[in-house]
């Protein structure tokens, strides 16, 4: 197999000659790589009127190819920063350059300028909704006796839990392993007490420190939310 470079070079060269700017991302660009690794490149094509992300399998890779031009990269931009999950700036700003006409410095400092300003903070509404929907999620599984539907309210409870320690303190959101990762950037200790009380459940079927956590978790901020609150339907009024 090609290197990660090398590759997606040839790539380039073969499916998007006219490219303007090609930047290679995330683990292949940090020299991370395995064997079960793809190719993630940023692929600015004036060419393309929509952008869109393709996948392919070119000389011994499957590449994911996200493709824009200059003038749609801004709302991608915008539309990570709305929902705290800023993907592109991220492949943008740490990746490699194997292609530029002059622009790619520019886009960097964009994306790195985003990063660092950080997500929009949470409106009381939003704090409020997430704390509602985990204090759901609580009294399920306390009053859970099924083990496969535990499995389920487990997992749910664990993924609001990071994305409210995340929200709540103004950093962004991660996805998949990216999840952890930004979990365990902004607070290691509070990371590796969610995994440790993950495995006693998973492994002795213990529920009471995951719980215990998602109760601390909630405390600072008025604790659990049920009585009273209010979740107005979406509807256009007459």
């Amino acid at each position: 197999m090609r290197t990660a470079e090398h590759a997606a070079r040839l790539f380039i060269g073969k499916c998007y000659p006219s490219c303007r700017v090609a930047i290679l991302a995330g683990s292949a660009s940090e020299g991370k790589d395995t064997e079960y690794s793809d190719l993630d490149l940023v692929i600015f094509e004036h060419t393309e009127p929509r952008p869109y992300r393709r996948t392919y399998n070119e000389f011994g890779w499957t590449i994911e190819a996200f493709v824009m031009d200059h003038s749609s990269y801004r709302k991608l931009f915008m539309a990570g920063i709305e929902a705290a999950l800023p993907s592109l700036q991220r492949m943008c700003a740490e990746g490699i350059v194997l292609k530029d006409d002059g622009t790619a410095e520019g886009i960097r400092e964009e994306a790195r300028s985003d990063l660092a300003s950080g997500p929009f903070p949470w409106a009381d509404e939003e704090l409020d909704m997430a704390r509602y929907r985990i204090s759901e999620d609580i009294s399920d599984l306390s009053g859970s006796s099924d083990r496969e539907e535990s499995l389920f309210i487990v997992q749910e409870l664990a993924a609001k839990l990071v994305e409210f320690v995340l929200r709540a303190n103004g950093r962004w959101l991660g996805e998949g392993k990216w999840a952890l990762r930004m979990l365990k950037q902004y607070d290691a200790a509070f990371s590796q007490a969610l995994t440790d009380s993950l495995e006693e459940f998973y492994a002795r079927n213990d529920r009471k420190p995951l719980l215990r956590l998602a109760d601390e978790v909630l405390q600072p901020f008025g604790g659990r939310l049920a009585e009273g609150h209010i979740v107005y339907a979406e509807v256009d009024a007459e």
